[in-house]
C-alpha cells in the first residue's frame, strides 16, 4: 500500500505501519518453508549478464503495488550479485503461486537484450529496492546530473508509484 499523489500525507505512516505488517505475514511463509526444508516455495527467472563489471547489488523483497494478488499485491525478489570481475547475476524470485504473474510484471526486464534489460533492472532497483549498494569506483564515474537524477527518482518513488525514463537511471 503506498499512498497516491491525492493522498493525505497524514496517512502515510499508516500505511507505512500496514505494508511493514503485510511484508512480515509474508515473509512468515518463507521461514515455514526454511524450518521444514521445503525450497519448493519459490520459482527464480535468472538472468546472467556477460562482459560486465562489479556494478551494483542487491537483495531486496519489494511490492509490485500496482499489480493485485488477490486481496494484496504482488511481491517480487530481488538478488543481484557480481560474481567475478566481468559476470552478475541476477535472480527474481517469486512463491509459486505468484510466479506467472510475476513473469508478465517483470517482462520488460527478462526480454530484450542484455542493454535493454540492465536499463529496465535499473529502474527497479531505483523505484523499488530501500537498499542497494554501487561500486564506489564506478558511482566515482558517475556525473553530477546522474547522481541527482539517480537519487531524485528513488526519493520520489517512496512515496508515489512511478515509472519514468532518463538516460540516467542506467546504473550498470
Amino acid at each position: 500500500m503506498v499512498p497516491g499523489k491525492n493522498e493525505n500525507k497524514d496517512m502515510i505512516p499508516i500505511a507505512r505501519e500496514i505494508n511493514a505488517f503485510d511484508m512480515y505475514t509474508y515473509k512468515e511463509q518463507f521461514d515455514e518453508a526454511l524450518r521444514a526444508k521445503n525450497y519448493a516455495l519459490l520459482r527464480h527467472h535468472v538472468i546472467e549478464l556477460t562482459s560486465q563489471h562489479p556494478a551494483i547489488a542487491c537483495s531486496q523483497l519489494f511490492s509490485a503495488d500496482s499489480v493485485a494478488f488477490g486481496d494484496d499485491v504482488l511481491r517480487i525478489i530481488l538478488n543481484i550479485m557480481p560474481v567475478s570481475n566481468d559476470r552478475t547475476i541476477v535472480i527474481f524470485s517469486a512463491t509459486e503461486k505468484e510466479f506467472m504473474l510475476a513473469k508478465e510484471y517483470l517482462s520488460r526486464c527478462l526480454d530484450g537484450n542484455e542493454h535493454f534489460r540492465k536499463y529496465e533492472i535499473s529502474k527497479m532497483v531505483i523505484r523499488n529496492c530501500e537498499n542497494f549498494f554501487v561500486n564506489p569506483k564506478h558511482f566515482a564515474r558517475w556525473s553530477e546530473n546522474k547522481k541527482k537524477t539517480v537519487i531524485d527518482f528513488y526519493k520520489r518513488s517512496m512515496t508515489e508509484d512511478i515509472d519514468q525514463d532518463s538516460t540516467e537511471f542506467y546504473l550498470f
